[in-house]
């Protein structure tokens, strides 16, 4: 198995003193599909707006990548892309 096009450790996104992301650690295979299903405020479109880039993380494990959708930007939300 190669390269997961998705991963991320430990992602923890704050808005102040409210944090929408505690540890979130997630892989995904390239050429796998994936659902996040989740509750009204679970977190599941900051977990996107940060993969995508569209935000920044509070903070993730320096092994955190995306490396299909976003790879211009090396290491999400910390590269200068």
């Amino acid at each position: 198995m190669g390269e997961p096009a998705v991963r991320v450790d430990g992602l923890v996104k704050r808005y102040g003193a409210t944090t929408a992301l505690a540890d979130v650690s997630l892989r995904v295979e390239a050429g796998s599909v994936c659902a996040v299903l989740g509750r009204n405020g679970a977190g599941k479109t900051t977990a996107v707006r940060i993969l995508t880039t569209l935000a920044a993380p509070t903070r993730a494990r320096p092994t955190s990548r995306v490396t299909t959708c976003c790879a211009s930007r090396g290491e999400f939300g910390l590269g200068s892309g």
